[in-house]
């Protein structure tokens, strides 16, 4: 560390250049003395410099790939930082722990080196708080200790530029408190934006942002599975807030009941969690309430923790599944009989502020358990829908979020006079058939039955189909047509027969979009029974 510090004068200068030499290309936002050089939580008079509030013009500035998903969930050019206004610069920097933050030392290309003194908000989480910025001012023949009470905390120090920052500030002294390890210099980089700065430090791999505000918030990665929904919740704004660890990709289980599912997750550390999720409703079957407890069963307990359980064998449920089941009433009244066996699947998970992400290979959705006591679970928008699903406004369109996978799958189709039934074939039974009458242009209609034909059933259920051979209505369409009369006339006489073709369909809160390769045609089926 040497001593680079920087005059006022120079400062000046270089600002006066960039107006006379870079007009059309840079242009310095609200600049002043009090921007330049101001004084910091503690700083004794001491000169504390801010980052110059410089926005590029036709010569943007890239963020570099190491913050761009930090600077994103910080709202990116329009949020708190705004754009970069220097390049990103890798290399060696040092820090040390103390008992109340942490030193940062930054190599600059020029003099001076910083300083940055970072005070944690909670001494437990260690993600947020102040944060100061000095010169380090410590040259060669100084002495290395610059105090007795840091000397007497020899090996730890702390020394040179940091000691001197330490010694020399009673509010910097009070604030971290005693040094509780050495300093360690390790890989690390930096990045200035008009709002503030980004420091990385490959221990952790954490990025520190340094607010202009002066205060800075601690960034662990958000997990590759998770980060694009969080970003679509809204990043950091939204309840889940900032990840408070880093996201683990583990193996879980899981196991599906009556009226909900246990979620298994392997801790690095016990005790595991077994997580307790129950249905709002059993048609709403991807939120609801849940409850958290240790997995605290072991080898040579029994495997069945009660009568209940072993009397539903094979599925139990078991081990530590079956000892939260058994041993909480409120649980079994909530969750029910399982209705399958304990599963194991490749899994993630990730803690946030708020709550906590979950992801499981079994359906590739997404659960978010919120510290509210509730929780969901989110799907991806088949491909199919996603352009249309966006058009119409997303999760605050009439449909919602999905309430589950897309899924692809051929399905049948017949037109009649009034409208036209389309037949989807379900992973479960019932399959369903959908009747749309045609209305004016916003008022068509539609209808949901349950397709209860089978084989060995007559092909034409009523005279009025059959007289109307071959185009029928027949098999399941027929028994529909034959047996609701309403539907009969809604729908009129058949005009064609039934056909097959590509499809898919997917399930949202508030409807059900389908998709049909015959006309290459979305058509949207909302809960309040119209359609469009």
């Amino acid at each position: 560390m040497h001593n680079k510090r920087m005059a006022i004068t120079t400062v000046t200068i270089v600002i006066n250049l960039l107006l006379t030499a870079s007009i059309g290309t840079w242009v310095i936002l609200g600049w002043s003395p009090g921007v330049l050089q101001a004084q910091g939580p503690g700083s004794e008079g001491s000169t504390i410099y801010l980052p110059l509030v410089i926005r590029g013009g036709s010569n943007q500035i890239p963020v570099a790939a190491r913050y761009q998903e930090a600077w994103q969930a910080f709202g990116g050019a329009a949020g708190a930082f705004g754009n970069a206004t220097a390049a990103d610069v890798e290399g060696i920097h040092s820090e040390q722990r103390f008992e109340h933050g942490m030193m940062y030392w930054r190599d600059n290309a020029t003099e001076p080196d910083y300083v940055y003194v970072l005070y944690c908000e909670d001494d437990d989480e260690q993600q947020t708080g102040t944060w100061e910025r000095y010169d380090d001012e410590w040259e060669e023949g100084m002495p290395i200790y610059s105090c007795a009470a840091a000397e007497n905390n020899r090996p730890l120090g702390p020394k040179l530029g940091f000691g001197l920052v330490w010694c020399t500030h009673s509010s910097v002294r009070t604030g971290l408190g005693a040094a509780i390890e050495e300093e360690v210099y390790i890989d690390g980089g930096y990045q200035d934006f008009q709002g503030g700065t980004m420091l990385w430090s490959a221990r952790g791999d954490v990025i520190y942002a340094l607010f202009d505000d002066g205060t800075w918030q601690r960034y662990p990665d958000v997990g590759v599975r998770f980060f694009n929904m969080w970003l679509t919740l809204g990043g950091a704004t939204s309840d889940l807030g900032f990840p408070t660890a880093p996201p683990v990709e583990a193996a879980h289980s899981g196991q599906k009941f009556e009226h909900g599912w246990m979620y298994w997750r392997d801790n690095a550390t016990e005790p595991d969690y077994i997580y307790a999720l129950y249905y709002k409703d059993d048609d709403h079957q991807y939120t609801g309430s849940w409850g958290r407890y240790d997995d605290e069963w072991e080898e040579g307990m029994p495997v069945y923790s009660c009568t209940a359980a072993y009397n539903n064998r094979p599925l139990g449920p078991k081990l530590g599944f079956g000892l939260v089941w058994c041993t909480h009433a409120s649980v079994r009244t909530g969750l029910g009989a399982a209705i399958e066996e304990e599963q194991y699947y490749d899994g993630a998970y990730q803690d946030f502020e708020g709550g906590t992400m979950l992801w499981s290979a079994r359906d590739e959705a997404i659960t978010i358990l919120f510290d509210d006591g509730t929780w969901r679970s989110y799907f991806e928008v088949g491909e199919q829908f996603a352009s249309m699903w966006e058009a119409l406004g997303g999760a605050d369109s009439d449909l919602g979020w999905p309430a589950a996978n897309d899924v692809t799958i051929p399905h049948s189709g017949q037109k009649f006079e009034h409208g036209w039934m389309y037949w989807r074939d379900n992973a479960t039974e019932p399959d369903y058939i959908y009747v749309i009458y045609y209305g004016d242009e916003d008022q068509s209609t539609w209808e949901r039955y349950d397709d209860e034909w089978e084989e060995g059933m007559p092909v034409y259920s009523c005279s009025a189909a059959e007289d109307n051979h071959p185009l029928g209505p027949k098999l399941g369409f027929g028994l529909v047509w034959c047996t609701h009369a309403s539907v009969r006339t809604g729908l009129g006489a058949a005009i064609e027969e039934e056909q097959y073709y590509d499809g898919a369909y997917q399930d949202f809160e508030r409807g059900t979009m389908l998709w049909s390769a015959r006309n290459n045609a979305i058509t949207i089926l909302l809960d309040d029974g119209t359609c469009g």
